[in-house]
């Protein structure tokens, strides 16, 4: 009996196949404008109850980050996208590009990136991570940033997040360190343990 085995890269080429159609379902945008921003709001509140549920939300915040675009209308230094599904913004990534402080080399890093829950394991987060990445690399980028913070995550998605962030040939490169204060002039703890 003659065993076959299947080609491996016909088996990439129909997953970049289905990824392809996938991501036709989808509509990717750059945010432009305050509008844009003021569209996405109830996406960037559902963000700030994941993530940051301690802290404020302020959309004045929000819109600096316009502002921010404004100032760079080449998109050279700043940049953000929304993904949408049927017109509802699901889904919005923002990064920028820095130089390293001992080289004039440059890297892109996340500033905030997020998925609606229903939409995770979705092509959603690979079609804007696409689009930083191609951003990045137009600026001269030789190094790409993305980051998680574990606690704010539960392991599954961080496992996803390695999973997809790997086939992209990104590696585990560092460890954040955390400290939540009160009063930044106070250096007051938030963790909430006693001194």
């Amino acid at each position: 009996m003659l065993h076959t085995h299947a080609d491996p890269s016909s088996h990439k080429q129909r997953r970049l196949e289905r990824l392809k159609r996938a991501g036709s379902w989808y509509d990717i945008r750059e945010m432009l404008t305050k509008d844009d921003l003021y569209v996405l709001e109830p996406l960037f509140r559902k963000a700030h109850e994941e993530l940051v549920p301690d802290q404020d939300f302020d959309m004045k915040a929000v819109l600096r980050h316009a502002e921010y675009k404004l100032l760079d209308p080449e998109r050279m230094t700043y940049n953000g996208w929304a993904a949408y599904r049927e017109g509802v913004p699901i889904g919005f990534f923002i990064g920028y590009v820095s130089s390293f402080f001992i080289s004039t080399d440059k890297f892109a890093q996340t500033s905030v990136w997020y998925v609606d829950r229903q939409y995770r394991g979705s092509p959603v987060a690979f079609l804007l991570l696409k689009q930083f990445l191609q951003w990045g690399a137009l600026r001269g980028c030789v190094r790409f940033i993305v980051d998680i913070i574990r606690d704010k995550h539960s392991e599954k998605q961080v496992r996803l997040f390695a999973k997809m962030s790997q086939k992209l040939g990104f590696r585990e490169a560092g460890v954040y360190f955390v400290k939540d204060v009160n009063n930044a002039a106070s250096m007051d703890d938030r963790s909430g343990k006693e001194a």
